[in-house]
């Protein structure tokens, strides 16, 4: 019969599916399906079944005038894809692949609309119960219809090319006319819908074989398939065979140990498969198949093969080159880098720009000198591996160490690092100083302003006074590079100065001397007065007593009492200074000049006590609650009393004494943990003009 090109009823060529000629044992399981497409204006949410064993799918988007691009990698089975112009229709598929990088077929392609008028996809199901009839050069497609579709467009392939939309019908049947007699034709399905006059798909069917027919032509099956081969290349197996007449392809069927079966097709008397597991013995048979009103037609299989790929041998793993640099001497380079346990050399691979393929030397050590370097202009980078001979073989490490970039040293003038660089303050002004570099024309001063960022100054000199540095919260810093100008060109030392932080120095309260220092005895009590100070908030007042030492205590107000003073034999002296606090800190003036005093009178508990006819009762009831620096002590109301003596016990200083009306003191000092004070107390009643003591009370420590 003469062939003769036929038209088709759509005027569009068909085209063929063929299949790939290498194929994973794994692609068995990992496949996607059910795919969802969400669409909210210009964003699509992609969701789809989980695929058995895969570690990560790739993800397809047809772009207008672009056509199918991988826009990623995601590990689960969902993803979301933002960017898509607006009143586009976009087309996505999703494939699955495994941790030993093996990809799976595509996805049946999901279409859908973005915009203002995007929905959220309807899912249409597939076509099913798709037929295919041969009848001569004509032939009939019909399937199922699905539910809510508006219409289906069908998709044809023949040969090498593409899938070809050739049209679409709103009917289950479709008759199509002008095959050749010698083709094979492959036709699919996609049911659509009308969102807003615009179509959104389902998924495309199952394939459906229409091949020319001559009628009332009795067919047999193929011939059995014969002379098998296999050659094994590492993990990779080729199986060849006999070819057998007038057949449209071959099915391999692969036993897997302990999974079942593995079908892949081939229209050559060629397979190459991979992705076996070394060690297991696997199965493989052949058979030739016709198409035939649309089915295929199967021949008997062929004797059945063994395949088995033997475990290959460790081999030696050398680490990856570390610590690569390289040091520049004119032209001349010298490459170092850190030992590779294992390693019997070492392999460089130097890039020189236009010259073409890498330059690969090779030595035995962990350094090589090498000239030749002499353009100024270029940037040459060389990278390091380590090899190893295992029978008669070189094994190199998996991967060459980091790249490292160098070039021919200029020869310009050479700059030394400032230094002895320093910060002189006076308020808010900043004298900054630094030693002289020889050869230096002048220096850059960098001076970085927190919250502006830096500013750059320049001095012929080794120093610069600025001001405007007002805030006392700013930390401000300088670094300082020397500059010689050639060619017009400033050539800076190749660092700068330590950098030196800097502060506006604060202008602290300034506290007059205190003057008009006064001390009047009465007894052991002595009153202290003082003339005030501007701006004081108080008083430190530093007494001294002989053979203790000083005491310092503290007043708010121009003068202050105490007891205590009774030993007529002691010259004590006091200075008083003021102050004020700032930031939580005590600011000093200048102490006044020293005042001495001593005892003049004769202490009262010393004079002998004259007899009454009523003696007072002992103090009852002593008690000290203490509350940081603070005492409180109080004591019961004795009957008859016109006041209480507290004597005071303060270790390594002696007593201090206080005459009070109430039954109750607080008193603050109390600044040590270090040892425990005393107090005791007795009543008085003045009796002739002289006081009249009744017993003291138990003594109370705190």
């Amino acid at each position: 019969m003469n062939k003769v090109k036929k038209s088709v009823i759509f005027t569009i060529i068909f085209a063929i599916l063929v299949l790939l000629t290498t194929t994973s044992l794994a692609d068995v399981n990992l496949i996607v399906n059910d795919i969802d497409v969400a669409v909210n204006g210009t964003e699509a949410k992609l969701e789809w079944s989980k695929a058995s064993g895969a570690t990560g799918y790739e993800v397809y988007v047809d772009l207008p005038a672009i056509g199918y691009q991988c826009v990623g990698k995601v590990t689960g089975n969902k993803v979301t894809i933002l960017g898509f112009d607006e009143g586009e229709i976009y087309a996505v598929k999703v494939r699955a692949y495994n941790e030993n990088g093996v990809s799976s077929t595509y996805s049946s392609e999901i279409k859908f609309i973005t915009g203002e008028n995007a929905q959220t996809t309807s899912k249409l199901g597939e076509v099913s119960n798709i037929k295919a009839i041969s009848e001569g050069t004509t032939g009939t497609i019909s399937w199922d219809g699905v539910k809510d579709a508006n219409g289906y467009e069908i998709y044809a392939s023949v040969r090498n090319s593409e899938y070809i939309d050739i049209g679409s019908t709103t009917s289950t049947k479709v008759k199509l006319i002008g095959m050749d007699e010698d083709e094979v034709y492959s036709i699919k399905i996609q049911p659509y819908l009308k969102q807003n006059d615009k179509k959104v798909y389902g998924s495309l069917s199952n394939l459906a074989i229409l091949k020319y027919e001559e009628e009332n032509v009795e067919y047999k099956k193929p011939d059995k398939v014969t002379n098998l081969q296999k050659t094994i290349n590492n993990k990779n197996v080729v199986l060849t065979w006999n070819s057998v007449n007038n057949v449209d392809g071959y099915q391999i069927i692969v036993q897997t140990p302990g999974k079942g079966n593995a079908e892949f097709y081939s229209s050559t008397n060629k397979i190459s498969l991979e992705g076996f597991t070394a060690g297991c013995t696997y199965t493989a048979k052949v058979r030739a198949y016709e198409y035939i009103n649309g089915e295929k037609q199967y021949g008997d299989s062929s004797t059945s093969i063994n395949i088995k790929i033997e475990e290959e041998k460790e081999k030696t793993k050398l680490d990856k080159v570390t610590g690569l640099k390289v040091k520049m001497n004119g032209s001349q380079a010298t490459f170092s880098w850190n030992s590779v346990s294992k390693a019997e050399g070492y392999e460089l691979s130097i890039c020189i720009p236009g010259t073409g393929p890498d330059t690969i030397v090779t030595t035995t050590g962990t350094s090589k000198t090498i000239d030749g370097f002499i353009n100024e202009n270029d940037t040459y980078s060389v990278k390091v591996r380590a090899y190893a001979t295992e029978n008669g073989e070189k094994i190199y490490s998996e991967e060459y160490s980091d790249i490292v970039y160098f070039q021919k040293e200029k020869e310009e003038a050479k700059l030394d690092k400032v230094t002895g660089l320093k910060v002189k303050m006076n308020g808010s002004q900043a004298t900054f100083s630094w030693n002289s570099v020889s050869k230096a024309e002048g220096y850059e001063m960098v001076i970085n302003i927190p919250g502006y960022g830096n500013t750059t100054t320049y001095s012929t000199s080794t120093s610069k006074t600025m001001s405007g540095f007002t805030n006392e919260d700013y930390n401000y810093s300088i670094k300082v590079r020397a500059y010689v100008t050639e060619n017009g060109e400033k050539i800076y030392s190749e660092e700068y100065s330590d950098t030196v932080y800097f502060k506006k120095e604060k202008e602290e309260t300034k506290l007059d001397k205190v003057t008009g220092l006064n001390v009047k005895m009465k007894g052991s009590q002595a009153t202290f007065s003082w003339n005030s100070v501007s701006k004081a908030e108080g008083y430190q007042l530093l007494i001294n007593i002989p053979g203790y030492g000083t005491t310092t205590t503290y007043s708010t107000s121009t003068s202050k009492t105490m007891v205590g003073f009774t030993n007529k034999d002691y010259n004590y002296s006091i200075k008083v200074r003021a102050y004020v606090t700032e930031n939580g800190k005590k600011i000093y003036g200048n102490y006044s000049d020293t005042k001495y005093f001593k005892n003049n009178e004769i202490v009262e508990e010393d004079k002998e006590e004259t007899e009454s006819n009523s003696k007072l009762a002992q103090v009852t009831g002593l008690s000290v609650s203490r509350n940081g620096t603070k005492a409180t002590m109080s004591w019961n109301k004795v009957t008859g009393a016109d006041g209480y003596e507290m004597v005071l016990g303060i270790p390594g200083y002696g007593n201090s004494y206080k005459t009070l009306t109430g039954t109750s003191t607080t008193m603050s000092g109390f600044t040590t943990t270090a040892y425990k004070y005393t107090v005791k107390v007795r009543a008085y009643k003045v009796e002739n003009g002289r006081k009249v003591y009744g017993d003291y009370s138990t003594i109370k420590e705190f």
